[in-house]
């Protein structure tokens, strides 16, 4: 049973690993700013994107986050250039790094308990049929001593 459930997780790291590269980014920049609204030029006419205030860039380095290389090329539209500095000023960006590989052992983990349960729970439902029977097989005599 443990060869089963360790060739189990193998293959699921296997299939984690090799499907999980494209789907999720382990670094990025995300920056939260106040709503552009404030900061709208009197020429602006669209008003779609006034009220965004989070903007993220994937694989970027630590070095380089920051609201000039992140959010700039984003607002450009909407923020009047001579209230983009004040805009940017009031930015607020972290660096961000996730550690993927250790996610994956948790959820492989929590996936071979749920099997090992599951198995458990089978093996008991197969052994219960059984142990009825030999409880109904033992007959109960009562003992008529006075």
């Amino acid at each position: 049973m443990q060869i089963w459930i360790g060739a189990t997780a193998l293959v699921l790291i296997f299939i984690g690993s090799a499907s999980a590269e494209a789907n999720f980014e382990d670094t990025r920049c995300r920056c939260v700013c106040p709503s552009t609204m404030y900061f709208v030029g009197d020429n602006a006419t669209e008003q779609s994107d006034n009220r965004r205030r989070y903007y993220t860039m994937t694989n970027i380095s630590p070095s380089i986050c920051n609201p000039q290389s992140v959010v700039k090329g984003e607002v450009t539209k909407y923020v009047d250039e001579m209230h983009m500095d004040a805009f940017l000023a009031n930015c607020d960006c972290r660096f961000e790094s996730r550690n993927t590989v250790m996610l994956k052992v948790v959820v492989i983990f929590v996936i071979c308990v749920i099997m090992l349960l599951v198995t458990y729970m089978a093996f008991l439902l197969c052994l219960d049929p059984v142990l009825r029977k030999q409880r109904f097989q033992s007959s109960y005599r009562q003992q008529n001593d006075e």
